[in-house]
């Protein structure tokens, strides 16, 4: 995901959680546009983990949704950085070789010049 598309997923989770009233937001389209979200994000959609930290295999409630996602959103953010970071280092590593390139026509050009005089 680009920076563009994790902040409009991070939009639409606001959205969603801010439409969710009590206990009803399953009323509201919440639950299910979560759900829809999740599976773009590649978030789970199930909870394997009960309050009591049980192992357990159910569908994911609101609250475990909005983790879910958040925590993907935040994988995917780290991928970018990641991905600009490398765009980054490759920019220095390549800027340092064409300095080191000018470094070395500025030397030779140097000693040609000197050559030149001594002959001269």
């Amino acid at each position: 995901m680009t920076r563009e598309e994790i902040d409009d997923c991070e939009a639409k989770l606001r959205d969603l959680l801010s439409r969710r009233q009590g206990d009803v937001g399953y009323q509201n389209g919440v639950e299910e546009g979560l759900r829809e979200l999740a599976l773009k994000v590649g978030a789970s959609i199930r909870a394997l983990r009960d309050h009591l930290g049980r192992t357990t295999d159910t569908q994911a409630t609101i609250p475990e949704l909005a983790h879910n996602i958040h925590q993907a959103l935040q994988t995917w953010s780290m991928i970018d950085a990641c991905r600009t970071a490398a765009k980054s280092h490759r920019t220095a590593v390549a800027a340092a070789i064409i300095a080191v390139c000018a470094a070395l026509a500025a030397v030779s050009a140097a000693i040609a010049n000197w050559v030149l005089a001594v002959k001269g």
